[in-house]
């Protein structure tokens, strides 16, 4: 589907105010009819390193996560993709801060992409992944000191200074 809406251009950006991604969308509904089992079968059976050499592919997972109705397929594909990510930084980002922190399992299978995620983001010190995280986390980035702390020492990331305050008044 990705492919097929790259080559006719359909639009795949989320929330689309001009044509509301009609003939992706439609794809994706025709894929998920079976309230969402069968895409998230597909989607489960794709690594983090496959999906990241797609094209457009951060605005399409969010396109067909969300066509995912139900809980249980939708922790089958996170699930899944935790377990094949490795050190995908940029593709851990647009999961995390599109798909982690809108969903309400977040201490479930959520909790699992956080730990990892913070740990990603200490070990390459990515602005966008540590952006992330501090929004997702908010209050509760005080539990992890050396996230912080490299947080913390990144005064020049505007984004990052400012999610970093949100976080420290409580604000996120």
């Amino acid at each position: 589907m990705v492919q097929t809406a790259s080559q006719l251009r359909w639009c795949t950006k989320p929330h689309c105010t001009t044509c509301g991604n009609r003939e992706a969308r439609a794809r994706l509904k025709a894929i998920a009819f079976d309230a969402g089992f069968a895409l998230a079968n597909q989607l489960s059976e794709l690594t983090p390193s496959e999906i990241v050499k797609l094209p457009n592919w951060d605005d399409c997972i969010r396109l067909a996560f969300f066509e995912i109705p139900l809980p249980g397929p939708q922790e089958k594909v996170l699930t899944s993709w935790l377990h094949n990510l490795h050190n995908d930084v940029q593709f851990a980002d647009v999961v995390l801060f599109y798909i982690i922190r809108s969903l309400p399992f977040r201490e479930s299978i959520g909790k699992d992409w956080i730990e990892k995620c913070v740990s990603l983001a200490i070990d390459t010190k990515n602005e966008s992944l540590i952006e992330s995280v501090l929004w997702t986390l908010g209050a509760k980035a005080k539990n992890y000191p050396a996230f912080l702390e490299l947080a913390g020492q990144l005064t020049l990331s505007p984004t990052v200074v400012k999610a970093l305050a949100a976080c420290e008044t409580g604000t996120v």
